[in-house]
């Protein structure tokens, strides 16, 4: 995968023009060491960056069923996001409602850890349940605010680094299927963010 961007616009320091190369490599592959009852999903991605160097984020799933009617599920990942132009150099004002969105050329790369868990059971063919929940420990998070002061009498709000931040939740859903085409779900998603 590759990305080239350029940006024009007075914002930018250097003569207000912005440059930028990405270029990534993806590959994954999934193999049953034991039987065909357990899965094994490794996954590397590399990426390479102009303006933010390199990164490499390994991510690992597994699956496992102990029964024909139970399925398990785990995985675990790093991830990396750095700042989009966008997130550096936006300038948006909407005056009529009194507020503008500014971007941040101090802004950080994303990182992260993740994990996630899951089980479905299918005691019948026409019933199935499922139960999954997530983890995600975020480091640099790219998020906007708002700051303290006002310019040109507008409350402004800019992309900032949160330096610590998690996301969790689970969901549960239930799954009735009376016939072959008709199903019937209900589930709950939880979701708590800091």
């Amino acid at each position: 995968e590759g990305l080239w961007e350029e940006y024009k616009s007075p914002r930018i320091s250097e003569g207000g023009y912005g440059y930028r190369q990405r270029a990534s490599i993806f590959a994954q592959d999934e193999f049953k060491p034991f039987d065909d009852y357990f899965y094994i999903v490794p996954g590397v991605r590399y990426e390479s960056d102009s303006q933010f160097g390199s990164q490499t984020t390994p991510k690992l799933s597994m699956r496992w069923d102990p029964s024909s009617d139970v399925k398990l599920r785990f995985g675990v990942g790093r991830g990396y996001r750095a700042p989009s132009f966008k997130d550096l150099y936006f300038a948006f004002q909407n005056p009529g409602v009194g507020y503008q969105v500014v971007g941040n050329e101090n802004l950080k790369p994303e990182h992260s850890v993740g994990y996630n868990g899951g089980i479905e059971y299918e005691p019948k063919k026409w019933l199935w349940i499922g139960l999954d929940g997530y983890y995600n420990s975020i480091t640099n998070l790219i998020d906007f605010r708002r700051t303290p002061d006002r310019k040109n009498d507008l409350t402004t709000y800019q992309m900032v680094n949160v330096s610590k931040a998690y996301t969790r939740g689970a969901e549960f859903l239930i799954e009735i299927r009376p016939f072959e085409k008709l199903r019937f779900a209900v589930g709950y998603t939880l979701i708590d963010t800091l």
